[in-house]
């Protein structure tokens, strides 16, 4: 399954991360960095930040794992992030 992430801080709205994130499992998920022209594993991040948008992301009650369909979406609102999940 393939999910785009948004995930906009809650107390400086301006900061904005917005990525794709795909697998079927904790263990499978990856995402494509940019800046460093590379698949990385969630917890592989180097940002701080992003570090934390994906641990919301890896819980086990997260939309990522109930969402079962093309167009799904789903929020995760987290102690800094409000997270918004679409699969596509």
């Amino acid at each position: 399954m393939k999910f785009k992430i948004t995930a906009v801080n809650t107390k400086n709205p301006s900061e904005k991360f917005e990525y794709e994130l795909e697998g079927e499992s904790v263990d499978s998920f990856k995402y494509f960095d940019e800046a460093e022209g590379k698949l990385f594993h969630p917890k592989e991040v180097l940002n701080n930040k992003m570090r934390e948008i994906n641990n919301n992301l890896m819980l086990n009650d997260s939309p990522i794992f109930t969402i079962k369909k093309a167009g799904e979406k789903a929020n995760i609102k987290a102690m800094t992030f409000d997270i918004e999940i679409e699969s596509i």
